[in-house]
């Protein structure tokens, strides 16, 4: 559990933050929050938090680097981002030591032998992650890998193969031992003729717009072209408008790996409260005047200023000027799953968009 006081004096909270995004990159599993102390003003207070938090995991007979799902998608991101890089011992780093894997059932093999007869073999080797499962007591990996057979002894033929790994972790919170599992009769065909042309480029139809009484939405992972004024939009007072046609509909998610708010705000209505989350985010001004708030400071921003939130600034923006401020919003999707938290700050309730106590439900 790491846990800091985002006011710390010693400004310790920017490498807790640190330290939280190379966890994660690294795939190895903790839990983040900050509170709204100091170095050590909240100290008693905070022992008892943690105090409590291993008591009720180890109550429940787990570890206190159990795997949540959202961890374990970020933990399956980096593993197969450590493949396309072409770094054995970083996906090894992602096993326990000695951590094996036995392939279409034969022997258990260190995974950093198996990752480097891999990507010898196929020097411009890719593995995509297609989904992720969770079973009882495993968890599974469902990936595509692809590659040129141009390693020691190859024939430059280019293979297509999917299959999956089911993973058992240890308490360390890596995997243990691990079961690959592909087709291996459609392997050996494609090492000696290659894979078929079609399947490098499979065609992305075209998404159908459905007439809603918000507005058009689309129903499917295809393409589209759609007008905003014609897309679902939603306000509240105070808040100016949004339009959800690239984030959520009733429930609904339209898109898995951006979300896409154009934000249309008078001056002194906020996008939204002040908060940070695990999720990057970024803004485009496109027209008008705005205020940024950002970790406790304010800038203003004009037209075509950009602003990057890295994974855990906090922030908000405030329209500003004369007249309305039109501001695109983007999100990456994947780790939202360690949740959004809404600290205390005096600069962003001058502005009323500022919790009284820090929490996870602005609502």
């Amino acid at each position: 559990m790491l846990d800091a006081g985002f006011n710390d004096d010693y400004n310790l909270h920017w490498g807790h933050r640190l330290l939280n995004h190379h966890l994660n990159e690294a795939g190895i599993a903790h839990e983040f929050t900050e509170n709204p102390g100091n170095h050590g003003g909240r100290a008693n207070e905070r022992y008892q938090v943690a105090l409590k938090w291993l008591s009720q995991v180890l109550a429940e007979g787990g570890s206190p680097l159990s795997l949540d799902h959202g961890h374990v998608r970020d933990f399956a991101r980096t593993y197969t981002e450590a493949w396309c890089n072409h770094d054995p011992a970083k996906v090894a780093g992602h096993y326990t030591p000695g951590g094996t894997i036995a392939i279409n059932g034969g022997e258990p093999t260190e995974i950093m032998e198996v990752a480097s007869s891999f990507m010898s073999a196929f020097p411009d080797i890719q593995v995509f992650v297609d989904d992720v499962a969770f079973k009882e007591d495993t968890v599974e990996l469902h990936w595509t890998f692809t590659g040129t057979n141009t390693g020691p002894g190859g024939n430059g033929k280019w293979v297509r193969i999917s299959g999956f790994e089911e993973w058992r972790f240890g308490d360390d919170g890596l995997v243990a031992q691990s079961q690959g599992h592909y087709d291996q009769a459609e392997y050996d065909r494609q090492l000696e003729h290659g894979a078929a042309e079609d399947v490098s480029a499979p065609m992305v139809t075209e998404s159908k717009l459905e007439k809603t009484e918000y507005g058009l939405v689309p129903k499917d992972d295809g393409w589209f072209v759609l007008g905003m004024r014609e897309a679902v939009w939603r306000h509240a007072e105070g808040r100016g408008a949004v339009c959800v046609a690239l984030d959520d509909f009733e429930g609904e998610r339209q898109t898995e790996q951006l979300g896409v708010n154009p934000f249309v705000l008078m001056p002194g209505e906020p996008m939204a409260v002040y908060h940070w989350e695990t999720d990057q985010e970024d803004f485009l001004v496109v027209s008008g005047e705005a205020v940024l708030i950002v970790e406790g400071e304010e800038r203003h921003l004009r037209a075509w200023d950009f602003v990057h939130c890295p994974p855990g600034t906090a922030h908000m923006i405030v329209g500003a000027g004369t007249g309305r401020s039109v501001v695109l919003g983007i999100g990456a999707r994947g780790r939202r799953h360690g949740g959004i938290v809404y600290p205390v700050s005096e600069v962003a309730a001058r502005h009323g968009v500022s919790v009284p106590s820090e929490t996870k439900d602005a609502a």
